[in-house]
């Protein structure tokens, strides 16, 4: 039993499970006979007149492309808030880890008690032991799931705010460059170094956002 909880120890990573939605039922309405309607005598409707309509503005010439260039993960990655979002995540790892850790040892000890006790127990004595390891098991597993939703969703919230400071950026580039087309480089196969502004960019999301702090929810 003790191996579930030692393979849990290498999910104290980034990667977070995706829940398949739940299929809706459709309800199908029942068929029904409609009612027989005797219609009434009208008289006959007098022809309608088109109203004029007045010709529908033509649009105007889409505008020339004026085109930039920029590596989003090259900044998300080297910019000063997501080297220190790194620092922190990893340190708070650790002290999960420790945590994980410990509880493993805990419960690699109870799972050793339990086997020499087997031989000395009654089978019901042993079989309520047994119950309440495997209950420890099972809350070690639950501790380890919530740990991981907590990392990632710290680590989530953090890079929110670079790439919120990486958008303000690019407005503010544009404003001042006049581009109307921006193009993540991975993109492009053959880029033309004048326009790229990644650099630029960088040096702004420093500026405005050079440290995001990391903090742990309350216990």
């Amino acid at each position: 039993m003790i191996a579930r909880v030692l393979g849990l120890l290498a999910a104290l990573f980034w990667a977070s499970g995706l829940l398949a939605p739940s299929a809706l039922a459709q309800a199908v309405p029942k068929a029904t006979t409609p009612p027989q309607v005797t219609p009434k005598a009208t008289a006959p409707a007098a022809p309608v007149v088109p109203k004029a309509v007045a010709p529908a503005t033509p649009a105007g010439p889409i505008p020339a492309a004026i085109v930039a260039v920029i590596d989003v993960a090259q900044v998300r990655t080297n910019s000063a808030a997501a080297k220190d979002i790194q620092r922190q995540m990893a340190a708070i790892q650790e002290v999960y880890s420790a945590e994980i850790s410990k509880l493993e040892d805990q419960l690699r000890t109870q799972e050793q008690e339990l086997q020499r006790q087997q031989a000395i127990l009654s089978a019901e004595a042993f079989a309520a032991r047994r119950r309440e390891f495997e209950a420890a098991v099972d809350r070690a597993q639950r501790l380890v799931e919530e740990r991981n939703r907590t990392l990632d969703r710290l680590f989530s919230d953090a890079m929110g705010k670079v790439t919120a400071a990486i958008v303000t950026a690019l407005g503010e580039l544009q404003r001042e460059r006049g581009f109307n087309l921006v193009l993540d480089r991975n993109a492009v196969l053959v880029p033309l170094p004048a326009l790229d502004i990644t650099n630029e960019a960088l040096v702004r999301v420093d500026l405005r956002l050079p440290t995001v702090a990391v903090t742990l929810p309350p216990p």
